[in-house]
């Protein structure tokens, strides 16, 4: 190594050993500790972002009920919003782990600092759009007009903070990509915990904080993102830091490793876009067999969502895993990893679906004393429960396609699969008669149809030559 590529490693983040340190043990041994060292972080992490979303429904819900609805009507525009900047984060994390596996950190770094031009125009885009979008967007939605001066102001608030929630993402799937997850829990779970401290205090105005109101949980957010990548950016300017980053190449943009960034990440943006909008048809599609039914779909939802967090952590280590061992050239020990995860996913999800089916009532009931949700969500869970371990198999190998940097095969599976679960829905419930019950079967078998094709597609080994 000349000295010129010694002082790049060293800008970049760290040494050529810092590196074989860090990728040694996702390289060598024994695949399931490390899979679960990775994903333990990723679901603590996840978990607090759960409970993130629940104290900002608390504390506006003091706001009283035009304040919640505007918060539960944005809600779908911030979906989408971390749903880009989750599909950037891919696109960095593939090819940054594909660097560092092949002990190339000079690249690794570059890429990095690529991803995070990325980022920043994204979330200067959206930070732009954000002064003129909500309106037009809650005068679409048509909801009241309280509701939609509210969220207006909670939504161009939250836009402002774009870039520094896409700054966050990228800073988490780099770090993400040397194989440490405990770093992010650390900074964004700070952060976290000081949204949930700072919430009350710019809604309410306590003290000297100015009385914001609903903008007042916005800001609090935005803060929270701000104060993230700070502690980002002091932890990868310490000296012998071993995440990689070059600096100066965030003054050298390379469009074509930004194209690919983009390119990489889009097809995961689309599916989860199009998961929520599915959801949202099929809400609409069951509100017409009475409140009861709605209740029970979004109970079951918000228990399917325990097993998707577990199984999406250890999807998280498994795109780790995977890119790093294609970047080593060792495309069966990534092989093997995605399998290893999935095992391990599926033995996970093995325990709560089965527990849907044997004893729904226990699960339902610290949700719901109404007797006719009770009723209606006994057969549902058991028919749901059916496909949890086939869920788990959709997610990892789905992350495992990511972590490859192929992510067209799993969209061209999900998106065609979830587009027919609304007529397919309607069929069932309608036409057929089996009502609520129907969009059970619907959703059971159609998340067991996703989670076999792409474990088989994976199976076909086309993503071990995926070359960037």
């Amino acid at each position: 190594m000349s000295p010129a590529d010694a002082g790049a490693q060293l800008l970049a983040g760290g040494s050529e050993n810092d590196s074989h340190h860090d990728s040694h043990d996702l390289l060598h041994g024994p695949l399931k500790p490390v899979i679960l060292r990775l994903a333990g972080p990723v679901l603590a992490l996840e978990a607090l972002h759960t409970t993130y979303h629940l104290i900002d429904l608390f504390w506006v819900g003091r706001l009283g009920a035009a304040a919640s609805a505007a918060l539960t009507t944005s809600l779908f525009a911030v979906w989408m919003m971390d749903g880009l900047a989750e599909s950037v984060g891919i696109g960095i994390l593939a090819q940054v782990a594909r660097a560092l596996g092949a002990g190339d950190r000079v690249r690794a770094g570059y890429v990095a600092a690529q991803g995070v031009l990325v980022c920043l125009i994204f979330g200067v885009l959206l930070a732009t759009a954000g002064r003129f979008l909500p309106a037009p967007l809650f005068n679409f939605l048509g909801v009241p007009a309280d509701v939609a001066m509210l969220g207006s102001a909670y939504l161009s608030t939250l836009l402002i903070g774009a870039p520094a929630l896409f700054l966050m993402v990228a800073a988490e799937s780099i770090w993400r990509a040397t194989g440490d997850t405990v770093t992010p829990l650390k900074v964004i779970g700070a952060s976290i915990l000081a949204n949930a401290f700072v919430n009350p205090l710019l809604i309410f105005g306590l003290g000297p904080f100015p009385e914001l109101g609903i903008a007042g949980t916005a800001w609090a957010t935005v803060l929270a993102w701000v104060g993230a990548v700070i502690a980002f950016i002091l932890l990868a300017s310490r000296r012998g830091a071993r995440v990689p980053l070059d600096r100066r190449g965030l003054l050298r943009p390379d469009p074509r490793i930004m194209l690919r960034t983009v390119r990489i990440g889009i097809p995961r943006f689309l599916v989860s876009a199009l998961f929520s909008s599915v959801y949202l048809s099929l809400a609409g599609l069951v509100a017409r067999f009475g409140t009861a039914a709605l209740a029970v779909l979004g109970i079951v939802n918000r228990l399917e969502s325990i097993v998707y967090m577990a199984c999406s952590a250890i999807g998280a280590a498994t795109a780790t895993l995977v890119g790093q061992n294609l970047g080593a050239l060792k495309p069966d020990r990534a092989a093997r990893a995605a399998d290893t995860a999935a095992g391990l996913a599926m033995a996970l999800a093995l325990v709560p679906g089965l527990a849907m089916i044997a004893v729904p009532g226990l699960l339902i009931r610290p949700f719901t004393d109404d007797l006719e949700v009770m009723r209606l969500s006994a057969p549902y869970l058991r028919i749901i429960g059916i496909c949890q371990i086939f869920m788990a198999l959709e997610i990892v190998y789905a992350h495992a396609f990511a972590g490859a940097g192929d992510t067209l095969p799993p969209m061209l599976i999900e998106l065609p699969i979830s587009v027919s679960r609304v007529p397919l829905a309607w069929l069932a419930g309608f036409s057929l008669g089996l009502e609520l019950i129907g969009v059970a079967w619907v959703l059971s078998l159609t998340c067991c149809l996703r989670g076999v094709w792409i474990a088989l597609w994976f199976r076909t080994g086309r993503w071990k030559h995926r070359r960037f």
